[in-house]
């Protein structure tokens, strides 16, 4: 990827040199069933209190924030950094509920959640997606 003066890669926040000290592969392994563990955890904690999933507290514990404050996110990312390239942010293909389930998070009770304007219905919307459709995922 290009680099400009700043020594930023195009799109990316981060000094190439820093990106390398944040590295995944240095931190915190990321299988398959520890995204599905983490993933269940985080959206139960969603479904009790119907905060927004940046707010999990366990979030500050990791040594980065997960792609997209997501699990299966972040380990979709790294499997296509492992398998296709390094810097390959990732495209679904090795999502653990895209595998499962044959269907993408923002056409299920995901999207009602992010829609929903009220603690209540974060609530229900948050423990549908984690009863009806994270859980198929194990």
């Amino acid at each position: 990827m290009p680099v400009n003066r700043a020594g930023l890669r195009h799109g990316c926040l981060w000094p190439k040199a820093l990106e390398r000290e944040f590295c995944e592969e240095n931190k915190m392994r990321l299988s398959r069933k520890k995204a599905i563990e983490l993933c269940m955890e985080h959206w139960t904690w969603c479904a009790k209190t119907g905060k927004d999933k940046r707010d999990w507290p366990k979030l500050k514990e990791f040594d980065h924030r997960p792609m997209n404050d997501c699990f299966f996110c972040e380990y979709d990312k790294r499997q296509c950094q492992k398998n296709i390239s390094r810097n390959f942010e990732g495209d679904c293909r090795y999502c653990p509920f895209i595998k499962k389930l044959n269907i993408h998070c923002s056409d299920t009770f995901y999207r009602q959640w992010h829609e929903a304007k009220t603690i209540t219905g974060r609530r229900k919307y948050a423990k549908l997606f984690l009863e009806r459709q994270i859980k198929k995922c194990v």
